[in-house]
């Protein structure tokens, strides 16, 4: 499942987090921020929208050393009720790993501790999402907890809305441009490398099949769009 946010809110992001991974520090500090999360329900193609950044208030990051990182229970409880206020899904907790560079994964504290936190916070809201998400300087994991299963499933693909689109693995790693099709090959010249690739990924909606619509719909679908949706007046 993906998760999407929008650019503003990936710029606060990088802001909170950069303590975390500057190269003139020898031994930089875990830091972190909790994500209020809405849900889009797609049959075929769900996701988790970032709502909120909630950043953090002076003493909400207990014990924040090189390997460790502690969200006080009054910020926890705090995103709890925020998100009960706004009716939305739930949240995603967000923490770094100073020392990991393209690539990150949870450790053995996150694995050890974070299922506990999780059945607390499903306990207190029923039928909400909560999942954890850790931060390399050029990486990232993340993941919710199934109550069903009693274990962590991973989201995929961060997707950042802005004036441009930005994909970014949620798997550990930087990730690389997949190939496109053969048929598309001819345009590489244009869009470079890997465009066409997520062009085949993505759905796209257009409002109105008439003189402009239709040929909008023809156009992505020559450009390699791998789902189309169009809204017929």
């Amino acid at each position: 499942m993906k998760l999407r946010m929008k650019e503003s809110d990936y710029v606060t992001l990088a802001r909170v987090t950069v303590p975390s991974f500057r190269r003139d520090v020898e031994f930089p500090p875990e830091t972190g921020c909790i994500l209020l999360l809405g849900k889009n329900d797609h049959p075929l193609n769900p996701a988790f929208t970032v709502a909120t950044l909630f950043e953090p208030s002076q003493g909400d990051l207990e014990e924040r050393g090189l390997d460790g990182l502690v969200f006080s229970s009054h910020y926890l409880r705090r995103a709890l009720l925020e998100v009960r206020r706004r009716r939305l899904a739930g949240f995603l907790r967000v923490h770094t790993h100073p020392l990991a560079e393209d690539k990150v994964y949870f450790s053995q504290y996150d694995d050890a501790n974070d299922p506990s936190l999780m059945e607390n916070l499903y306990e207190l809201h029923c039928g909400g999402v909560f999942g954890s998400v850790v931060l390399g300087r050029s990486s990232a994991a993340a993941r919710i907890w199934s109550t069903q299963t009693s274990s962590f499933l991973p989201l995929t693909e961060l997707v950042v809305v802005g004036e441009q689109l930005r994909f970014i693995p949620l798997d550990g790693t930087v990730g690389k441009p997949a190939t496109p099709a053969a048929i598309f090959d001819r345009a590489m010249a244009v869009t470079g490398r890997g465009e066409l690739a997520t062009l085949s990924r993505m759905r796209v909606g257009i409002i109105g099949a008439g003189g402009t619509g239709s040929l909008m719909i023809e156009l992505a679908a020559r450009a390699g769009v791998g789902e189309i949706s169009e809204d017929l007046p």
